[in-house]
């Protein structure tokens, strides 16, 4: 699902972004795990990429708070590097 949210994202598509928000956002608060990756970080930072691909600015800005709090809590510096990047990219185009 989370690779899921990083097409809709990378396409533009709010339509099935909508679709993947729905889905996700009873799992905000959890970790994603995707083989063979292991660990793709916070849920909230695919809720947050979604939201800002919907339009939802205040939506996705929280769910970047939350992103970047659950991975420096569980140590994924790398995560915490793309969400902190995601929300540059999002506050850059919603200027």
């Amino acid at each position: 699902m989370g690779l899921l949210a990083e097409a809709a994202c990378s396409l533009s598509d709010a339509e099935r972004a909508s679709i993947l928000y729905r889905l996700l956002s009873p799992y905000g608060d959890r970790v994603a795990i995707n083989y063979p990756q292991i660990s793709t970080g916070a849920v909230a930072r695919n809720l947050a990429i979604l939201a800002a691909t919907m339009d939802r600015w205040d939506d996705a800005e929280q769910h970047f708070t939350d992103a970047a709090a659950i991975n420096t809590s569980i140590g994924a510096h790398p995560w915490l590097a793309r969400t902190r990047s995601d929300r540059s990219r999002m506050l850059a185009a919603h200027k």
